[in-house]
């Protein structure tokens, strides 16, 4: 793969050429002259198109062959022409971190959307009527070496989506001849006639799942700028997921549940229609589409994946067969099978883990204070309910890694740990309200846990290198053999300390676990349940 196929979500347009390049590495036929020549037909029209003032055209190319005469690095001065050269600028920076462009973006949306509202001279919204040949677009702007120098004045912008239509233009209107047995196939055999897309109607949708994509890179970028890891996480993660809820909703807005549902089916009509034609790459490509609109939906309307799988089966489930309504064919159950619950799995494994983990603990506690295996359901739930999903994942990960080691298996724990410490973190938090693990663990327990603390040890929840950590972990250690554990236990500083280590390490160093790493992973376990008891014993005396 070149990696030309899969589209940048943050450009919601692309210049004809990389239109172009974007079908063809999709395996759909694609050229300029074909773009040209179904804007003519009025088929398929660029979303935007450009038009520079000549002047400006003619200023930039003498820029130009200055630069190569005189070798001096000076800024192109654009004032003359400040509307056209600002939209220039912000189309190339938008995408740039920390530029001003890039903020506008953020808060106004793609730089041809804001100037089409804001009706700028220079943008059209072209249509079949104003029409003309991409030639005429074309100017002399000045000489090199005595030769005259032709540029175009404008730039055709097409939206990624419009490679639906593309394909489905090429399929309507191709006929494939054998020359041997002059057989032909095509859906022009009979009567040879120009046909519009049936996807015209579902622009809309599809201009609001691009701003949505667009968005959400927009906004993950400026959050994650000048991060050193590659982990979100604490309130980075929690105001990338609101912002992102928030673009949701509002993109949502925009049209009623039951006109998604409709797309959603189109959607799914096409994935169908695509991987029956063997348009695998133009498949996975509309696969994106489709679960962009289902995270839209799910984050806007707070509606479970299985609640959206049914609307969409609608009438149909009940039936088996697929089936048809305005226009659109809805195959019973296929979006089940498209996005199938992966998460099953790790759903059941984690449940098992938390089974085993809860009996190790309860070895621990006397009998008026053992934890009832029924906690476990509950406590998955809660977990997947407050969008946590990863934790689970890690924590699957972990014991895999454990009993299978693979290739760098050791570096791969290392990740998984950590990420899981801070998942537990993260949860926490929005259980109990606090910023920080430790803040939680005070306002769980309340004096409890502090008198532990500081019985164990002065700052024993402090560790910047692996010695100190490895250090105040053995004295935590040494108190589990002293006193008797509890639901707040030694198993609780562990995790603080470990929690607390890990904000300051980030890449792995062999070994540095060592013959430790069990009793690590299982006292943040037990912190998990730990917290998530403790805040059910605490909501029933609410």
């Amino acid at each position: 793969m070149s990696g030309k196929e899969r589209h940048n979500s943050i450009k919601k347009y692309l210049e004809a050429k990389e239109f172009v390049e974007y079908c063809i590495s999709n395996n759909v036929h694609a050229s300029l002259d074909m773009l040209e020549a179904y804007e003519k037909a009025g088929l398929l029209i660029p979303f935007y198109r450009l038009v520079f003032p000549d002047e400006y055209i003619r200023a930039l190319c003498e820029y130009d062959c200055k630069i190569i005469y005189t070798e001096l690095d000076i800024p192109f001065d654009g004032s003359k022409w400040q509307e056209i050269d600002e939209l220039s600028t912000a189309i190339n920076l938008y995408s740039v971190e920390l530029t001003s462009q890039f903020y506008s973006a953020l808060k106004n949306g793609h730089p041809l959307d804001y100037a089409y509202q804001n009706q700028n001279l220079f943008l059209q919204k072209p249509n079949r009527e104003n029409f003309k040949p991409w030639e005429k677009y074309i100017i002399i702007a000045g000489t090199l070496d005595g030769y005259p120098v032709k540029e175009e004045k404008a730039k055709h912008y097409y939206t990624p989506w419009q490679i639906f239509v593309l394909d489905e233009l090429n399929f309507m209107h191709t006929i494939e001849e054998n020359y041997a047995t002059k057989l032909k196939k095509g859906w022009g055999i009979f009567k040879k006639e120009l046909r519009p897309s049936k996807l015209g109607s579902f622009c809309e949708y599809f201009q609001t799942i691009s701003n949505f994509r667009m968005m959400k890179s927009l906004i993950c970028q400026d959050i994650t700028y000048g991060l050193k890891s590659s982990i979100l996480e604490g309130e980075l993660y929690k105001q990338l997921r609101r912002r992102t809820v928030e673009q949701a909703i509002n993109e949502y807005g925009k049209h009623s549940y039951s006109e998604w549902i409709k797309f959603v089916r189109k959607l799914v009509e096409l994935y169908m229609a695509y991987n029956a034609r063997e348009k695998i790459k133009l498949a996975n490509e509309l696969k994106r589409f489709l679960t962009n609109t289902i995270n839209m939906l799910t984050g806007a309307t707070k509606k479970p994946f299985e609640e959206i799988s049914s609307a969409y089966d609608g009438k149909f489930k009940r039936f088996g067969d697929p089936g048809q309504e305005e226009g659109v064919v809805i195959y019973p159950g296929k979006l089940e099978r498209i996005y199938p619950d992966e998460f099953k799995e790790t759903k059941e494994n984690a449940k098992r883990i938390f089974d085993f983990q809860i009996k190790q603990l309860n070895e621990t506690l006397p009998n008026n204070l053992k934890i009832k295996n029924e906690i476990v359901d509950a406590l998955v739930n809660n977990i997947i309910g407050n969008g946590h999903h990863l934790l689970l994942t890690h924590l699957n990960e972990i014991e895999e890694l454990w009993l299978n080691h693979g290739p760098r298996w050791k570096s791969s724990i290392w990740a998984h740990l950590r990420s899981f410490a801070v998942s537990i973190e993260s949860i926490a938090q929005e259980w109990y309200g606090q910023n920080t693990l430790g803040n939680v663990l005070e306002y769980a327990f309340k004096k409890e846990y502090s008198y532990l603390r500081d019985s164990i040890g002065e700052r024993i929840t402090d560790a910047k290198t692996s010695s100190e950590y490895r250090g105040n972990f053995a004295k935590i250690l040494e108190h589990k053999k002293k006193y008797i554990c509890g639901i707040c236990g030694y198993h609780l500083v562990s995790a603080h300390l470990t929690r607390n280590y890990f904000s300051h390490k980030i890449k792995y160093e062999p070994d540095m676990l060592g013959s430790i790493f069990i009793e690590v992973y299982k006292d943040l376990v037990f912190t998990l349940i730990s917290l998530f008891v403790k805040k059910i014993s605490d909501d029933k005396c609410l």
